[in-house]
């Protein structure tokens, strides 16, 4: 998780912060107006996104947008100022099941957007985003899929 942050705020040059921790997801992003909430998974066999992982994401997602002043830990006041929507990511190091019906899911519970994205893609990724060829637009495009990103 750590190291992913790194990469994608040291590397990449986006504003972010690695949170964890109970109450937090695992880090955030903030690109342009685009507040991305992160949530990472280590699993041996491959991440299936079950029912529960998707209710800690539903949650992040209501509380960045609805800022409740009873929260134990306000996390989502880490975001720049400029932020006014959301996007959500999981990241492992490998997806199985039926994960893109979770996503789908969470979209029709939200109407926001999403992905699922894997190590090998996510420095893939960053790597061409610290070389230029990919902006931070269209990292937001990527995101938006509401499926693996290739």
């Amino acid at each position: 998780e750590r190291k992913a942050m790194e990469l994608l705020t040291k590397w990449c040059h986006f504003s972010g912060h690695h949170l964890g921790g109970a109450h937090n997801p695992d880090g955030i992003l903030s690109i342009g107006e685009t507040g991305i909430i992160i949530d990472f998974k280590a699993y041996k066999d491959g991440f299936n996104l079950q029912a529960s992982e998707r209710n800690k994401m539903l949650n992040y997602l209501s509380e960045a947008q609805n800022r409740p002043s009873d929260h134990p830990t306000k996390w989502w006041e880490k975001f720049a100022p400029e932020v006014t929507k959301y996007l959500f990511l999981f990241v492992s190091g490998k997806f199985v099941g039926q994960f893109k019906n979770q996503l789908n899911k969470l979209h029709s519970q939200t109407q926001i957007k999403g992905a699922a994205l894997s190590s090998c893609v996510l420095c893939r990724t960053a790597d061409e985003i610290a070389r230029g060829d990919l902006s931070g637009e269209s990292f937001l495009q990527r995101i938006a899929c509401l499926d693996e990103i290739e």
